[in-house]
């Protein structure tokens, strides 16, 4: 008896310790609002593989269930970030345990101006912080390094981007638990139906993201010509690193006959 009444203030103890602690909440991606024209959605038309990279749109956000974009105007490139108040004060702070939501169902309208770029549809990618400790999160400009991927007619994985070497300005921020970043991937016209997924990177790490459907145009498949003019002296290893974040283009699944491309590749304008 003795025992148990010793016992009892430690288990009091105990509950009113978790009581204390903060309730964790679940991920889910929100409602997004947004004010634009059925018509004014336009999807990217493209014939090759594009450099592109995810736009940072608006900064980090706490776990909420509605992005409302009509009463709060964002800007997609996130200036406090590149400015050293902005930057992380310790390098110790880990960039792992990160997981990656993308929405493809989700439309979001954005106009804006840069090469290739000839839509204005975009989808939502979440970049979430689950865990109970901040984490580090890295990019270039307004641009997250991304590229997206996709299943040919056989089922295996090729790029349909490559990255975006044209930034120059890298930046840092923390992201505190339960806090997420939300990134704008471009949808694409085409009536192949298929599986997609991200290759993200953050510092030196590389995220795959789960496999979704979405539809593409098979010859996002392929080499732009002009671009075997600038891969004439890299190595395939180094080209698939440096371009596709580890993934190897469909054109250069047969390295001999890509090489033999190589020689004969000559520029091309670009419509």
């Amino acid at each position: 008896m003795r025992t148990l009444i010793l016992f009892f203030p430690f288990l009091l103890c105990l509950t009113c310790t978790r009581l204390s602690e903060p309730q964790r909440q679940t991920f889910a991606p929100p409602i997004i609002v947004s004010n634009f024209e059925p018509d004014s959605l336009r999807k990217f038309e493209v014939q090759s593989i594009i450099p592109n990279s995810a736009i940072l749109f608006g900064g980090v956000f706490p776990f909420t269930d509605t992005l409302n974009f009509i009463t709060w105007k964002p800007e997609p490139v996130v200036l406090p970030f590149q400015r050293p108040k902005g930057y992380i004060p310790y390098d110790s702070l880990p960039g792992d345990g990160l997981e990656i939501f993308p929405d493809y169902s989700n439309d979001v309208y954005w106009d804006r101006s840069r090469p290739y770029d000839t839509g204005t549809l975009f989808y939502p990618v979440y970049v979430v912080n689950q865990s109970p400790n901040p984490k580090a999160f890295y990019g270039r400009d307004g641009y997250v390094i991304t590229i997206q991927e996709a299943q040919d007619s056989s089922g295996r994985w090729f790029p349909i981007e490559s990255v975006m070497h044209w930034t120059c300005m890298t930046w840092r921020i923390q992201l505190d638990p339960q806090h997420f970043l939300m990134l704008l991937l471009p949808k694409y016209e085409g009536k192949f139906k298929t599986k997609l997924r991200l290759r993200i990177q953050n510092g030196e790490q590389i995220y795959v993201s789960k496999a979704y459907e979405g539809w593409i145009n098979p010859q996002q498949f392929k080499l732009h010509q002009n671009s075997y003019l600038d891969l004439k002296l890299t190595p395939l290893i180094e080209l698939s690193n440096r371009d596709f974040l580890g993934s190897i283009p469909k054109d250069a699944e047969n390295e001999e006959a890509f090489r033999l491309n190589l020689q004969k590749s000559t520029f091309q304008s670009q419509e």
